[in-house]
């Protein structure tokens, strides 16, 4: 009976360490995803289009508070662009359109991930990092967007722009703050 606790023990210690091990490169693992791909996919006319979009903005207001879409809007008028964003991206007016229908919010990175890894592999997804590191040729970018696009809804897809938009303002404006 000794015996059998202690290996009931044992097993309980592991469980918590995967339990942990799982919850931090989840945690890790989204914010390569949103750093390498948002930054690099998202182009100036996207962004234009989330910002002008009124679920996407109360989006914004509710993730990031009441004063962000304005920030966002001046950041996009003065630079033109997001930090990191890649010149030349493609026409963003042969993406599919949602309108304000979309209801699917990603609250955080993670979840972000988690869906995402129902609809790709761990390996797909370390190929799409690999292929953003460093900045993407148009070629490429038109390849990850292809790849989003044939495994995702367009809400589905939406719905990780957004998010992208609002990580990449959260990363703008701590960087801004120190």
């Amino acid at each position: 009976m000794n015996v059998m606790k202690k290996l009931l023990f044992a097993l309980i210690i592991i469980l918590i360490v995967i339990a942990g091990v799982y919850k931090i490169g989840m945690q890790y693992g989204s914010e390569v995803v949103i750093d390498k791909i948002a930054n690099q996919v998202l182009s100036k006319d996207e962004i234009d289009q989330l910002i002008e979009d009124p679920k996407v903005q109360k989006t914004i207001e509710e993730q990031l508070g009441a004063g962000a879409l304005q920030n966002l809007r001046k950041e996009q008028s003065n630079n033109g662009t997001v930090p990191d964003a890649v010149p030349n991206a493609p026409d963003a007016s042969n993406l599919p359109q949602t309108g304000t229908n979309s209801q699917l919010v990603f609250a955080t990175p993670e979840e972000a991930l988690k869906f995402l890894l129902t609809k790709f592999s761990m390996s797909e997804l370390n190929g799409f990092i690999k292929m953003a590191d460093g900045g993407v040729t148009t070629a490429e970018k038109n390849q990850i967007k292809s790849a989003l696009m044939s495994r995702l809804t367009p809400e589905e897809y939406q719905a990780l722009k957004v998010l992208g938009l609002i990580e990449l303002q959260k990363r703008q404006n701590s960087m801004n703050s120190n």
